[in-house]
């Protein structure tokens, strides 16, 4: 939060989204649904799920309600919203606001 703070919002994003869809992730988990997939292309390999799944599920829609899911949804993972994460992490134009 120091990087919040400080006004770094780079520095404060990198550690921010990670943690905000591990604790979406976690959500899920408490819910008792699966938190994993299989891989697409490894046999008998399993990968965590993504925002993108967590965010789409109907699960967290009923934790969460709709409204909540889907403001996270716009924020974090859908491409007509800010998108934050997927421009976080495979670096889709920048994460400032108003530049889209």
């Amino acid at each position: 939060m120091g990087a919040w703070y400080d006004g770094d919002l780079t520095k404060a994003l990198h550690v921010l989204v990670p943690q905000i869809e591990l604790g979406l992730r976690g959500i899920v988990a408490q819910s008792g649904k699966a938190i994993t997939k299989a891989h697409s292309t490894v046999a008998d390999t399993s990968v965590a799920i993504g925002m993108g799944d967590i965010l789409y599920s109907e699960t967290l829609k009923e934790i969460l309600g709709i409204d909540l899911a889907l403001y996270f949804l716009a924020i974090y993972a859908d491409p007509r919203g800010m998108n934050l994460r997927n421009r976080l992490a495979y670096g889709k134009k920048s994460w400032i606001v108003g530049n889209r």
